[in-house]
Protein backbone atom coordinates (compact mmCIF):
# COMPACT_ATOMS: atom_id res chain seq x y z
CA UNK A 1 0.00 0.00 0.00
CA UNK A 2 1.54 3.60 -1.05
CA UNK A 3 1.22 6.41 1.30
CA UNK A 4 1.89 9.55 0.52
CA UNK A 5 4.20 11.18 3.09
CA UNK A 6 6.51 13.94 3.59
CA UNK A 7 7.92 12.09 6.34
CA UNK A 8 11.73 11.08 6.56
CA UNK A 9 13.13 8.00 7.44
CA UNK A 10 16.96 7.44 8.12
CA UNK A 11 18.58 3.96 7.64
CA UNK A 12 21.72 3.15 9.40
CA UNK A 13 23.08 -0.26 8.85
CA UNK A 14 26.90 -1.13 8.19
CA UNK A 15 26.04 -3.11 4.94
CA UNK A 16 25.83 -1.23 1.08
CA UNK A 17 22.90 -4.06 -0.08
CA UNK A 18 21.08 -3.98 3.35
CA UNK A 19 20.88 0.13 2.86
CA UNK A 20 20.33 0.20 -0.62
CA UNK A 21 17.27 -2.54 -0.23
CA UNK A 22 15.43 -0.90 2.76
CA UNK A 23 15.45 2.66 0.68
CA UNK A 24 14.19 1.52 -2.16
CA UNK A 25 11.35 -0.25 -0.21
CA UNK A 26 10.42 2.69 2.31
CA UNK A 27 10.93 4.83 -0.84
CA UNK A 28 7.83 2.89 -2.88
CA UNK A 29 6.29 3.28 0.27
CA UNK A 30 6.21 6.74 -0.04
CA UNK A 31 8.65 7.69 2.80
CA UNK A 32 11.56 10.39 2.22
CA UNK A 33 14.62 8.12 3.11
CA UNK A 34 18.52 9.05 4.05
CA UNK A 35 21.02 6.19 5.26
CA UNK A 36 23.94 6.11 6.71
CA UNK A 37 26.60 3.71 7.05
CA UNK A 38 28.04 3.77 10.76
CA UNK A 39 26.69 5.76 13.78
CA UNK A 40 29.24 8.77 13.71
CA UNK A 41 27.38 9.85 10.16
CA UNK A 42 24.04 8.85 12.11
CA UNK A 43 24.11 11.49 14.92
CA UNK A 44 25.53 13.83 11.88
CA UNK A 45 22.12 13.41 10.02
CA UNK A 46 20.04 13.50 12.80
CA UNK A 47 21.31 17.38 13.88
CA UNK A 48 20.78 17.97 10.42
CA UNK A 49 17.24 16.38 9.49
CA UNK A 50 13.86 16.28 11.00
CA UNK A 51 13.52 12.98 10.93
CA UNK A 52 10.05 10.47 11.86
CA UNK A 53 11.69 7.76 12.60
CA UNK A 54 15.30 5.40 12.67
CA UNK A 55 16.15 2.03 10.90
CA UNK A 56 19.27 1.08 13.13
CA UNK A 57 21.18 -1.95 13.02
CA UNK A 58 22.53 -3.04 15.80
CA UNK A 59 26.06 -4.42 14.69
CA UNK A 60 28.50 -1.85 13.77
CA UNK A 61 31.98 -0.37 14.02
CA UNK A 62 33.68 2.05 15.92
CA UNK A 63 30.20 3.05 17.23
CA UNK A 64 27.56 0.52 17.69
CA UNK A 65 23.71 0.73 17.48
CA UNK A 66 23.62 0.66 21.51
CA UNK A 67 25.41 3.70 21.65
CA UNK A 68 23.65 5.52 19.35
CA UNK A 69 20.32 4.88 20.16
CA UNK A 70 21.78 6.23 23.82
CA UNK A 71 23.16 9.08 22.15
CA UNK A 72 19.68 9.10 20.59
CA UNK A 73 17.87 9.01 23.67
CA UNK A 74 19.24 11.90 25.04
CA UNK A 75 18.69 14.31 22.76
CA UNK A 76 14.60 12.97 21.51
CA UNK A 77 11.86 10.47 21.56
CA UNK A 78 12.80 9.61 18.13
CA UNK A 79 10.89 6.57 17.18
CA UNK A 80 13.81 3.81 16.49
CA UNK A 81 13.42 0.27 14.67
CA UNK A 82 16.47 -1.84 15.91
CA UNK A 83 17.91 -4.18 13.40
CA UNK A 84 19.27 -7.40 14.94
CA UNK A 85 21.24 -10.33 13.88
CA UNK A 86 20.48 -11.69 17.45
CA UNK A 87 17.19 -13.65 18.10
CA UNK A 88 18.02 -13.96 22.18
CA UNK A 89 15.41 -12.45 24.18
CA UNK A 90 18.40 -10.85 26.41
CA UNK A 91 19.44 -9.02 23.78
CA UNK A 92 16.40 -7.44 22.64
CA UNK A 93 15.61 -6.51 26.24
CA UNK A 94 18.21 -4.68 26.55
CA UNK A 95 17.61 -2.61 23.21
CA UNK A 96 14.11 -2.09 24.78
CA UNK A 97 15.36 -0.54 28.34
CA UNK A 98 17.50 1.99 26.10
CA UNK A 99 14.43 3.03 24.58
CA UNK A 100 14.07 0.92 21.10
CA UNK A 101 10.66 0.99 19.83
CA UNK A 102 10.88 -2.45 18.25
CA UNK A 103 12.76 -5.14 16.76
CA UNK A 104 13.21 -6.76 13.54
CA UNK A 105 15.74 -10.02 13.71
CA UNK A 106 18.01 -10.47 10.83
CA UNK A 107 17.54 -12.11 8.27
CA UNK A 108 14.09 -10.01 7.36
CA UNK A 109 12.35 -9.29 4.69
CA UNK A 110 11.88 -5.72 3.10
CA UNK A 111 7.88 -6.04 3.54
CA UNK A 112 8.37 -6.85 6.95
CA UNK A 113 10.15 -3.58 7.87
CA UNK A 114 7.93 -1.10 5.85
CA UNK A 115 5.14 -2.80 7.97
CA UNK A 116 6.67 -2.69 11.34
CA UNK A 117 8.03 1.25 10.18
CA UNK A 118 4.18 1.93 9.41
CA UNK A 119 3.22 0.43 13.00
CA UNK A 120 5.20 2.38 15.07
CA UNK A 121 4.45 6.08 12.58
CA UNK A 122 0.95 4.98 13.61
CA UNK A 123 1.19 4.62 17.35
CA UNK A 124 3.31 7.41 17.35
CA UNK A 125 1.50 9.62 15.95
CA UNK A 126 -1.84 8.73 17.31
CA UNK A 127 0.19 9.46 20.99
CA UNK A 128 1.10 12.97 19.90
CA UNK A 129 -2.21 14.22 18.43
CA UNK A 130 -3.56 13.43 21.86
CA UNK A 131 -3.62 16.40 24.54
CA UNK A 132 -1.56 15.56 27.58
CA UNK A 133 -2.76 16.04 30.96
CA UNK A 134 -0.62 16.70 34.50
CA UNK A 135 -3.13 17.45 37.23
CA UNK A 136 -4.36 20.93 36.47
CA UNK A 137 -1.69 21.50 33.43
CA UNK A 138 -2.87 20.48 30.12
CA UNK A 139 -0.51 20.71 26.93
CA UNK A 140 -1.88 19.74 23.31
CA UNK A 141 0.87 18.71 21.14
CA UNK A 142 -1.33 19.27 18.05
CA UNK A 143 -2.05 23.25 18.75
CA UNK A 144 0.54 23.63 20.95
CA UNK A 145 -1.65 25.06 23.36
CA UNK A 146 -0.68 24.64 27.09
CA UNK A 147 -3.03 25.97 29.22
CA UNK A 148 -3.77 25.55 33.64
CA UNK A 149 -7.44 25.44 34.99
CA UNK A 150 -8.41 26.35 31.71
CA UNK A 151 -6.02 29.66 31.58
CA UNK A 152 -4.33 29.65 28.68
CA UNK A 153 0.05 29.78 28.72
CA UNK A 154 1.89 31.31 26.60
CA UNK A 155 5.81 30.01 26.55
CA UNK A 156 8.75 30.63 24.30
CA UNK A 157 9.92 27.91 21.72
CA UNK A 158 12.51 26.73 24.49
CA UNK A 159 9.83 26.94 27.29
CA UNK A 160 7.47 24.71 25.47
CA UNK A 161 9.84 22.05 24.13
CA UNK A 162 10.90 21.75 28.06
CA UNK A 163 7.31 21.84 29.04
CA UNK A 164 6.65 19.03 26.04
CA UNK A 165 9.57 16.79 27.03
CA UNK A 166 8.70 17.27 30.90
CA UNK A 167 4.71 16.17 30.16
CA UNK A 168 5.63 13.25 28.17
CA UNK A 169 7.98 11.69 30.45
CA UNK A 170 5.99 12.61 34.12
CA UNK A 171 7.84 11.69 36.98
CA UNK A 172 10.97 10.95 35.47
CA UNK A 173 14.59 13.20 36.79
CA UNK A 174 16.39 14.93 33.50
CA UNK A 175 19.47 16.07 34.26
CA UNK A 176 20.24 19.61 33.01
CA UNK A 177 22.71 18.28 30.13
CA UNK A 178 20.28 15.78 28.84
CA UNK A 179 17.82 19.22 28.78
CA UNK A 180 20.95 21.13 27.22
CA UNK A 181 20.91 18.35 24.40
CA UNK A 182 17.73 18.06 23.19
CA UNK A 183 16.36 21.65 23.57
CA UNK A 184 19.56 24.07 22.76
CA UNK A 185 21.78 23.90 19.47
CA UNK A 186 24.66 21.74 20.03
CA UNK A 187 26.96 23.82 18.20
CA UNK A 188 26.83 26.95 20.51
CA UNK A 189 27.99 26.26 24.16
CA UNK A 190 25.65 27.06 27.31
CA UNK A 191 26.13 26.76 30.21
CA UNK A 192 23.97 24.23 32.90
CA UNK A 193 22.80 27.70 34.33
CA UNK A 194 20.54 28.31 31.29
CA UNK A 195 18.05 25.54 31.74
CA UNK A 196 17.71 26.49 35.93
CA UNK A 197 16.54 30.61 33.86
CA UNK A 198 14.44 28.99 31.94
CA UNK A 199 12.51 26.79 34.45
CA UNK A 200 12.28 29.85 36.55
CA UNK A 201 10.68 31.25 33.78
CA UNK A 202 7.93 28.26 33.61
CA UNK A 203 6.77 27.88 36.68
CA UNK A 204 6.23 31.46 37.08
CA UNK A 205 4.32 31.48 33.73
CA UNK A 206 2.42 28.34 35.05
CA UNK A 207 1.58 29.64 38.15
CA UNK A 208 2.46 26.41 40.24
CA UNK A 209 6.02 25.93 41.45
CA UNK A 210 5.20 22.13 42.25
CA UNK A 211 4.63 21.12 38.94
CA UNK A 212 8.26 21.37 37.63
CA UNK A 213 10.36 20.06 40.73
CA UNK A 214 13.74 19.59 41.77
CA UNK A 215 15.76 16.86 42.29
CA UNK A 216 18.45 18.31 44.61
CA UNK A 217 22.01 17.72 42.40
CA UNK A 218 20.45 15.97 40.04
CA UNK A 219 17.97 18.17 37.42
CA UNK A 220 14.20 18.21 37.46
CA UNK A 221 11.43 16.18 36.62
CA UNK A 222 7.56 17.10 36.11
CA UNK A 223 5.35 15.28 39.06
CA UNK A 224 2.73 13.11 38.24
CA UNK A 225 -0.61 14.45 39.42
Amino acid sequence: MMVQSNLTILVVDAEYTTRQVLTEYLRQAGYNVVSAANGQSALKIFTQCHLALVVLDVMMPELDGWEVLRDLRERSDVPVLMLTGFADDADQLIGFELGADDYVTKPFSPRQVVSRVRAILRRTTAEKSKPLVCGPLSFDPTTRAVAVNNRPVSLTVREYNLLHIFIANQGRVFTRRELLNRCWDQDNYVGDRVVDVHIASQRRKLGRKRLITTAHGIGYRLERA
